[in-house]
């Protein structure tokens, strides 16, 4: 949603459940990725990841992490959020 606000947040497993006006498909031992982003006019967010500290530091070579996004969305009525869809990501050494 152009002009919203959301934060990412990641997990070891998947799933697909009903969640806001979207679904949840990261599923485990969640980690928030703070503070909050803001979305540009055409949409678009994206976050830096520090891998030595805070919560991104468990995760280690090899392992495979599921990353999603939740914001703000208003006008759609509802929950009055969602979510993007889920990326699944492998982190090599």
């Amino acid at each position: 949603v152009p002009n919203s606000a959301g934060f990412f947040f990641f997990g070891p497993d998947a799933q697909q459940i009903p969640w806001g006006n979207g679904a949840l498909c990261v599923d485990g031992h969640l980690y928030r990725l703070l503070p909050a982003v803001g979305f540009t006019p055409s949409g678009t967010a994206q976050r830096a990841i520090d891998f030595q500290t805070g919560p991104a530091s468990v995760v280690a070579p090899y392992s495979t992490w599921r990353f999603q996004c939740k914001y703000r969305d208003v006008a759609a009525g509802g929950a009055l959020f969602n979510a993007s869809d889920a990326l699944r990501v492998t982190f090599c050494p």
